[in-house]
């Protein structure tokens, strides 16, 4: 492939990516990639073989970005609680700067799964599913050393620590209070409050 036909791939897959984030996988056409994208009619199908491939390419390679990002920080097992919470701070820092970033796509997957993922293979599908489940098995062994409570289910704390973060920046990253995660210090704040809720529990001792 020619600078220029990666270059014109790359715009393809940039206006196919805030398309379906805008309007659906149903409610984008072929023909509108190629338009908004400036380009012949043929080029979907040149470069991603049809508008599922090119789907499928997008979250795909989202969904690799979340697991290279968690396996670069969540390495090995923390060998005190301090580290645990302090990778996890991390953690939570670049995730959410990621998904803040990169919004459409978070628009794109939430449609996706809200429909059982009816518009790509299973493929697609399990490699944005490795991203959950690595820092599951992260989990369970930080758990198997000792650092969490026999009680507490990975898959669960798994949740707890995602989930916050893709709502938020589903709302637009602002708070029921008014303030953004796109505010640095409000954002620290937030990652500080929830790891000490999820790691320390909200009752006071008696």
């Amino acid at each position: 492939m020619t600078a220029t036909e990666k270059e014109t791939a790359t715009r393809v897959l940039d206006v196919a990516r805030t398309l379906f984030a805008r309007h659906g996988y149903e409610g984008v056409s072929v023909r509108d990639i190629c338009r908004e994208a400036g380009t012949n009619a043929n080029a979907v199908h040149y470069y991603f073989q049809s508008k599922e491939a090119l789907y499928e390419t997008i979250l795909h390679e989202f969904g690799q970005d979340l697991l290279r990002s968690a396996q670069r920080i969540l390495t090995d097992t923390p060998a005190s609680r301090e580290e645990l919470r302090t990778r996890l701070q991390i953690f939570l820092e670049e995730l959410i700067v990621t998904l803040l970033e990169k919004r459409d796509l978070v628009l794109i997957l939430h449609t996706e799964f809200m429909h059982g993922g009816n518009h790509c293979d299973s493929n697609a599908v399990q490699s944005f599913a490795r991203f959950p489940r690595f820092i599951v098995e992260y989990l369970d062994a930080t758990g198997e050393a000792g650092l969490l409570r026999p009680d507490v289910d990975p898959e669960i704390l798994t949740q707890l620590l995602i989930r916050p973060s893709v709502t938020a920046v589903l709302s637009g990253g602002n708070s029921c209070g008014g303030r953004s995660l796109w505010e640095p210090e409000f954002r620290a704040r937030w990652i500080a409050g929830t790891l000490s809720i999820l790691l320390s529990g909200a009752l006071r001792d008696e």
